[in-house]
């Protein structure tokens, strides 16, 4: 068995240091430098699981939240504060390698079983709310066509589970898709 291995292992070795196969492609191609793999984002988010890849949250979008509805008084008395109640992930929404961010409430901010979620579009103007509302669950799916990144959060009631699928037209995201779904009892 050895000895099969051995000539297993010569054999390939002669045959990797042979000619290349390519030898007339041009030398521009062998100098090509492949693209960095894209990074994993993350792409779920859940009101009672804290966000795993965390980014800044820049100044301009803390003011968007900030005018956006009423928060708690500790939320908005200083920059560390608002981090307290604010956790954001960076995420391509439109496949198109232009930052954009999720924004998720925590803590002091978030209600129960509920949090706002705040997403944020990334244009040449700075970033830009594209959807905001309250759920359970956010989570972003590749569509079939291969575009933009489509939306698609949920809501429990006691007796009721809503889903909504929105997808993202003109940087804001529109309802697509509503579904209301009864919670059979044991």
């Amino acid at each position: 068995m050895l000895l099969f291995s051995l000539i297993a292992l010569a054999t390939m070795l002669a045959c990797s240091s042979g000619p290349d196969m390519n030898e007339g492609v041009a030398d521009d191609a062998a100098n090509e430098v492949p693209a960095p793999p894209k990074t994993e984002q993350q792409t779920e988010f859940h009101a009672e699981k804290a966000i795993a890849k965390k980014a800044p949250i820049p100044e301009d979008v803390r003011a968007l939240i900030l005018k956006s509805q009423p928060l708690p008084d500790e939320c908005g008395s200083s920059p560390e504060a608002f981090d307290e109640c604010f956790s954001a992930s960076e995420i391509d929404l439109g496949n198109d390698d232009r930052p954009d961010l999720v924004v998720q409430a925590v803590g002091n901010a978030m209600g129960a079983n509920v949090t706002m979620f705040y997403v944020f579009a990334g244009g040449p103007a700075g970033y830009e709310l594209a959807l905001n509302l309250p759920a359970l669950e956010l989570n972003f799916e590749e569509p079939e066509d291969g575009g933009p990144l489509e939306a698609v959060t949920g809501v429990a009631t006691a007796t009721k589970f809503s889903s909504q699928r929105f997808k993202l037209v003109n940087g804001k995201y529109k309802i697509a898709d509503r579904k209301v779904e009864e919670i059979v009892g044991k």
